[in-house]
């Protein structure tokens, strides 16, 4: 990230100031990488509880859910204990049992349903006027999942996420798999705007 021009430039140095994503080992943020459901999580999880998750040894930590595909001693088994407990996930039912699909490509619809999870849990629902009426700004606001519609209406409200200037006017992608570089943009804005309260979040090698 070295031109100031990119769309992306100050919501990349913005989060790594804040010390909430730092980026990998070799130099790179990984702007256009995929986001994993466990690294948001984790991201989460090193925002809302600093001490706890900088004093955590990944190897001496089991999954307390229930989880399927949520392996022992990974670096995002404390998260994902945290987020189950708290609320912010709660897995999607299978034949096999309820999985997180941690290590898969998370859409921009369930990015913004996990961080509504965290940061309105202590906040009055929206009206379902309300919701209708940030999603039908958006030209592609209809495809948004049911599940999703509620926080997707929440982000736009927030302005954590603006969408993407088109002819045909602004869309969302609710389906898009949401970039390391996107979500950066995204806390960004929350830092920005409040909807991202101030913190003292800890270092994220990821």
């Amino acid at each position: 990230m070295q031109d100031p021009n990119d769309w992306r430039y100050d919501g990349v140095y913005g989060v790594a100031a804040a010390g909430l994503i730092t980026g990998y080992d070799n130099g790179l943020f990984g702007v256009d990488d995929s986001l994993s459901t466990a690294q948001l999580i984790t991201i989460l999880w090193r925002y809302a509880e600093p001490e706890a998750s900088s004093n955590t040894d990944p190897s001496a930590v089991l999954n307390k859910t229930y989880l399927i595909d949520v392996e022992d001693f990974q670096y995002y088994t404390a998260a994902v204990n945290w987020a189950f407990e708290n609320g912010v996930v709660h897995g999607m039912q299978t034949p096999q049992g309820y999985i997180l699909d941690p290590n898969s490509p998370v859409s921009t619809e369930r990015a913004m349903t996990i961080l509504a999870n965290y940061l309105t849990k202590d906040e009055p629902a929206m009206s379902a006027q309300e919701v209708d009426g940030f999603l039908l700004k958006c030209t592609d606001g209809s495809s948004v999942s049911e599940w999703a519609r509620p926080s997707m209406a929440w982000a736009l409200k927030t302005r954590m996420i603006s969408g993407y200037d088109t002819a045909s006017g602004r869309e969302i992608r609710p389906w898009e798999n949401i970039a390391r570089g996107r979500f950066a943009v995204i806390l960004n804005n929350g830092m920005e705007t409040g909807a991202l309260p101030p913190n003292n979040p800890g270092i994220i090698p990821d």
